[in-house]
């Protein structure tokens, strides 16, 4: 007789409870699921937009650069005085398609003014190429971290996949960034500071300005001397300057703080302009004294040192002839101005800002690597570290530059023990069977042939048919 089964009103509770307790961790599982993989699209979408603002960047910043090259050729191969005229005065000497190059220019962001001079227009050029690559450093800089962020994500999501024992192909392939990596075109031209100390500068601009500094707090004597005195026609054109005794007088009545108001350049020129003291040594009623009195070489030095006279000039270094010792101690009322520059570096820290390359956070995300240092931030499927047994380590997915801890396969042993506490030997396969257990291929029911003796099979009227494996053939059968 076939055994019939008793379906008790506990029993089907049981299984509707346990039902429902597998139908509301499905839902679960499922809903995760699914805000994983929203997660995962959108930054995907994000990477991808990433990608092509750092396109678009290149593509401007290449622009730039080449109408920028068409301008400083130009440029260089002019005159001085040409190059301070207005593009439009100068059309015929230029070799460059001025109109092509103000189209091309309003493409990417930069006003060309024919009114304007060559030099103007010129700093415009090498202006928006400062700008370029900065928008294009930030533009790398944002799609690594968004890549960091989808990598870390996708991991996340796979190891999901593998406690659960998805298959393989249910999950991301992990991105690994651009094949290579973008280069950021930085290089600017070397134009020589006018002041000629032999730095350069990326414009003319800044080759004019930036070592440039005005003499005390006054007027340009040499402007003031033109508004007072300059000959002038009826209308008040001015013809010509004023004599130098004119400029002379003028500086006479200033303090040594108002200076000569005249610009000059601080890196060449200090000498001329810096204010001193006079340490000459000065008679009064007997009494030696020293002079003290502070002076800048750019204006008259004549002083009655003698009490009498405007024959005598100030001296930093003294009177030696009178017996006095010169002091160059505190000789300036302030400072050189414009001290050198300091270096600019890349994100890095590492690099300046004029060296070319990629210097930006490495795609492993580790703090403190970067693209430029030299070390391999690639992403690995697998470790070809071996133990002695020749065993691979089973760490995966991990990137070069980060260390792991290394984990192997649990070492096989030659003999067993099976559940009836027999030892055997695993290479020897009649060992194998005699310990294994075996299955009934018609009622599922097992044993091992080391401990138990074969069954009846239930399912089977007919009397001592013992249950049997699939491979297994029957006499009762035949």
């Amino acid at each position: 007789m076939k055994q019939k089964h008793i379906w008790t009103s506990r029993t089907l509770l049981f299984m509707l409870i346990l039902l429902c307790g597998c139908m509301v961790s499905l839902v679960i599982h499922i809903a995760l699921a699914d805000t994983l993989e929203k997660r995962i699209t959108d930054l995907q979408d994000d990477l991808g937009k990433a990608e092509k603002a750092v396109n678009n960047a290149e593509g401007k910043l290449g622009a730039a650069h080449d109408l920028m090259d068409e301008l400083y050729d130009d440029w260089q191969a002019l005159s001085e005085s040409n190059r301070d005229k207005a593009v439009d005065a100068i059309i015929s000497l230029l070799s460059l398609d001025w109109p092509s190059l103000v189209k091309q220019g309003a493409k990417i962001g930069i006003t060309f003014d024919s009114g304007s001079s060559l030099t103007s227009n010129f700093d415009t050029a090498v202006s928006r190429v400062e700008i370029l690559i900065v928008e294009m450093n930030t533009a790398i800089t944002r799609y690594y971290t968004t890549l960091g962020k989808v990598q870390n994500l996708i991991k996340e999501h796979n190891a999901g996949h593998a406690d659960r024992g998805y298959s393989p192909w249910e999950r991301h392939t992990i991105p690994s960034g651009p094949v290579e990596p973008w280069f950021v075109d930085d290089d600017l031209p070397d134009i020589p500071c006018k002041g000629g100390c032999g730095v350069t500068f990326p414009s003319p601009s800044a080759s004019i300005g930036d070592h440039q500094t005005k003499c005390g707090d006054g007027e340009n004597v040499d402007e003031e001397a033109n508004k007072r005195y300059g000959q002038r026609t009826a209308t008040g054109v001015l013809l010509s300057g004023p004599h130098a005794h004119v400029v002379s007088l003028l500086l006479s009545e200033r303090s040594v703080t108002a200076g000569c108001g005249r610009d000059y350049y601080w890196c060449t020129q200090n000498e001329e302009h810096k204010i001193r003291f006079c340490n000459k040594q000065v008679s009064d009623g007997g009494t030696s004294q020293r002079c003290g009195q502070g002076y800048r070489n750019c204006m008259p030095l004549s002083t009655k040192h003698n009490g009498n006279s405007y024959k005598t000039y100030h001296d930093e270094d003294g009177d030696v002839s009178s017996g006095g010792e010169g002091s160059t101690e505190n000789q300036f009322i302030a400072p050189d101005p414009a001290p050198t520059p300091t270096p600019s570096y890349h994100t890095c820290g590492s690099h300046e800002t004029w060296q070319s390359g990629d210097h930006f956070a490495a795609g492993c995300g580790t703090s403190g690597h970067y693209s430029c240092d030299g070390s391999d931030h690639s992403l690995q499927a697998s470790c070809s570290v071996t133990n002695s047994n020749g065993d691979y380590c089973t760490v995966a997915s991990f990137y070069a530059c980060q260390s792991h801890m290394h984990q192997y396969p649990e070492p096989q042993s030659q003999y067993m023990t099976c559940a009836y506490g027999h030892t055997y030997d695993t290479t020897v396969q009649s060992q194998v069977d005699f310990h294994r257990t075996k299955t009934c291929k018609w009622c599922g029911g097992t044993w091992k042939d080391c401990g138990d003796v074969t069954p009846y099979c239930p399912t089977w009227t007919t009397a001592h048919h013992k249950c049997s494996e699939p491979s297994h053939t029957c006499d009762l059968c035949d």
